[in-house]
Protein backbone atom coordinates (compact mmCIF):
# COMPACT_ATOMS: atom_id res chain seq x y z
CA UNK A 1 0.00 0.00 0.00
CA UNK A 2 1.22 3.34 -1.12
CA UNK A 3 0.02 6.36 0.35
CA UNK A 4 -0.16 9.64 -1.02
CA UNK A 5 1.30 12.77 1.08
CA UNK A 6 3.18 16.08 1.43
CA UNK A 7 6.96 15.97 1.93
CA UNK A 8 9.90 14.86 -0.87
CA UNK A 9 8.73 12.23 -3.32
CA UNK A 10 5.15 14.20 -4.52
CA UNK A 11 3.09 12.18 -6.50
CA UNK A 12 2.74 8.82 -5.05
CA UNK A 13 6.18 8.40 -4.33
CA UNK A 14 6.65 6.68 -7.99
CA UNK A 15 10.31 6.08 -6.89
CA UNK A 16 9.01 3.57 -4.01
CA UNK A 17 6.23 2.76 -6.83
CA UNK A 18 8.34 1.76 -9.45
CA UNK A 19 10.10 -0.76 -6.59
CA UNK A 20 7.29 -2.68 -5.97
CA UNK A 21 7.53 -4.07 -9.63
CA UNK A 22 10.66 -5.80 -8.53
CA UNK A 23 9.39 -7.42 -5.33
CA UNK A 24 5.40 -7.87 -5.78
CA UNK A 25 4.16 -9.37 -9.26
CA UNK A 26 0.82 -7.60 -8.70
CA UNK A 27 -0.12 -4.42 -6.78
CA UNK A 28 -3.15 -2.29 -5.76
CA UNK A 29 -3.88 0.60 -5.52
CA UNK A 30 -6.88 2.82 -4.13
CA UNK A 31 -6.83 6.79 -4.28
CA UNK A 32 -9.15 9.29 -3.17
CA UNK A 33 -11.33 11.14 -6.10
CA UNK A 34 -10.90 14.80 -4.87
CA UNK A 35 -11.32 16.66 -8.49
CA UNK A 36 -13.64 18.58 -9.07
CA UNK A 37 -14.17 21.66 -11.03
CA UNK A 38 -13.79 24.17 -8.51
CA UNK A 39 -10.37 22.03 -6.84
CA UNK A 40 -8.55 25.51 -6.65
CA UNK A 41 -10.80 26.71 -4.07
CA UNK A 42 -10.63 23.73 -1.88
CA UNK A 43 -6.55 23.37 -1.33
CA UNK A 44 -6.60 24.15 2.30
CA UNK A 45 -9.35 21.51 3.16
CA UNK A 46 -7.42 18.91 0.84
CA UNK A 47 -4.18 19.73 2.59
CA UNK A 48 -6.04 19.53 5.65
CA UNK A 49 -6.17 15.52 5.58
CA UNK A 50 -2.86 15.06 3.34
CA UNK A 51 -4.26 15.12 0.02
CA UNK A 52 -1.75 17.05 -1.90
CA UNK A 53 -2.48 15.95 -5.30
CA UNK A 54 -5.89 15.31 -6.76
CA UNK A 55 -6.88 12.73 -9.51
CA UNK A 56 -9.64 11.44 -11.79
CA UNK A 57 -9.56 7.76 -13.29
CA UNK A 58 -8.44 8.98 -16.32
CA UNK A 59 -5.40 10.62 -15.33
CA UNK A 60 -4.67 8.31 -12.42
CA UNK A 61 -4.68 5.36 -15.22
CA UNK A 62 -2.20 7.69 -17.44
CA UNK A 63 0.07 7.91 -14.64
CA UNK A 64 0.57 4.07 -14.30
CA UNK A 65 0.91 2.99 -17.50
CA UNK A 66 3.59 6.05 -17.69
CA UNK A 67 5.07 4.08 -14.94
CA UNK A 68 5.21 0.51 -16.50
CA UNK A 69 2.01 -1.07 -14.96
CA UNK A 70 -0.71 -2.75 -16.49
CA UNK A 71 -4.40 -2.20 -14.83
CA UNK A 72 -5.56 -5.55 -14.74
CA UNK A 73 -9.05 -4.67 -13.07
CA UNK A 74 -10.96 -1.29 -11.70
CA UNK A 75 -13.28 0.00 -9.16
CA UNK A 76 -15.05 2.95 -8.82
CA UNK A 77 -16.73 3.53 -5.52
CA UNK A 78 -18.96 5.86 -3.76
CA UNK A 79 -18.72 6.38 0.39
CA UNK A 80 -21.41 4.85 1.93
CA UNK A 81 -24.51 7.24 3.42
CA UNK A 82 -23.59 6.42 6.71
CA UNK A 83 -20.16 7.54 6.80
CA UNK A 84 -21.20 10.90 4.93
CA UNK A 85 -24.06 11.17 7.78
CA UNK A 86 -20.88 10.62 9.96
CA UNK A 87 -19.00 13.31 8.22
CA UNK A 88 -21.49 15.67 8.24
CA UNK A 89 -23.04 15.27 11.81
CA UNK A 90 -19.98 14.55 13.71
CA UNK A 91 -16.81 16.12 12.02
CA UNK A 92 -18.34 19.45 9.74
CA UNK A 93 -21.15 19.62 12.68
CA UNK A 94 -23.81 19.97 10.47
CA UNK A 95 -26.96 19.92 12.52
CA UNK A 96 -29.00 17.38 12.28
CA UNK A 97 -32.94 17.98 10.68
CA UNK A 98 -35.34 17.35 8.00
CA UNK A 99 -33.95 19.05 5.32
CA UNK A 100 -30.38 17.35 6.41
CA UNK A 101 -32.26 14.17 6.02
CA UNK A 102 -33.76 14.31 3.02
CA UNK A 103 -30.84 14.84 1.22
CA UNK A 104 -29.17 12.09 2.76
CA UNK A 105 -32.05 10.12 1.45
CA UNK A 106 -32.51 11.69 -2.23
CA UNK A 107 -28.55 10.85 -2.80
CA UNK A 108 -29.34 7.83 -4.67
CA UNK A 109 -31.76 9.27 -6.81
CA UNK A 110 -29.49 12.48 -7.81
CA UNK A 111 -26.68 10.52 -8.64
CA UNK A 112 -29.24 8.49 -10.99
CA UNK A 113 -30.06 11.62 -12.50
CA UNK A 114 -26.59 12.93 -12.63
CA UNK A 115 -25.48 10.03 -15.05
CA UNK A 116 -28.48 10.19 -16.69
CA UNK A 117 -28.11 13.84 -17.36
CA UNK A 118 -24.04 13.92 -17.85
CA UNK A 119 -23.59 10.12 -19.47
CA UNK A 120 -21.67 7.18 -18.15
CA UNK A 121 -18.40 8.41 -19.41
CA UNK A 122 -18.53 11.69 -17.33
CA UNK A 123 -20.31 10.50 -14.65
CA UNK A 124 -17.57 7.80 -14.31
CA UNK A 125 -15.13 10.41 -14.21
CA UNK A 126 -16.28 12.68 -11.72
CA UNK A 127 -19.17 11.23 -9.58
CA UNK A 128 -17.40 8.64 -7.96
CA UNK A 129 -15.32 9.04 -4.51
CA UNK A 130 -12.52 6.36 -4.86
CA UNK A 131 -10.17 4.58 -7.64
CA UNK A 132 -8.86 1.06 -6.75
CA UNK A 133 -7.19 -0.98 -9.80
CA UNK A 134 -5.22 -4.04 -9.28
CA UNK A 135 -2.18 -3.76 -11.43
CA UNK A 136 0.75 -5.87 -12.91
CA UNK A 137 4.31 -4.16 -12.92
CA UNK A 138 5.14 -4.56 -16.95
CA UNK A 139 8.64 -2.72 -16.19
CA UNK A 140 8.29 -0.51 -19.28
CA UNK A 141 5.77 2.53 -19.85
CA UNK A 142 2.88 1.97 -22.36
CA UNK A 143 -0.31 3.64 -22.97
CA UNK A 144 -2.35 0.64 -24.75
CA UNK A 145 -2.43 -1.76 -21.96
CA UNK A 146 -5.54 -0.53 -19.89
CA UNK A 147 -8.50 -2.51 -19.55
CA UNK A 148 -11.23 -0.73 -18.18
CA UNK A 149 -13.97 -2.62 -16.40
CA UNK A 150 -17.48 -1.81 -15.27
CA UNK A 151 -17.43 -0.30 -11.75
CA UNK A 152 -20.43 -2.49 -11.13
CA UNK A 153 -18.22 -5.83 -10.94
Amino acid sequence: MLECGSGEGGILKFLDARALIRVSHFQLFEIPLDYSINVDRKVEALLSYGHINVYTPSLFRYLLNTEGYEILAERLTKTAAEVVKFGWYQRQGVTKSVSSEMKLALRPLRNSLRRLLSGKRIYDEYAYDRYTCLTKGTGSASLTNVKTLNPKQ
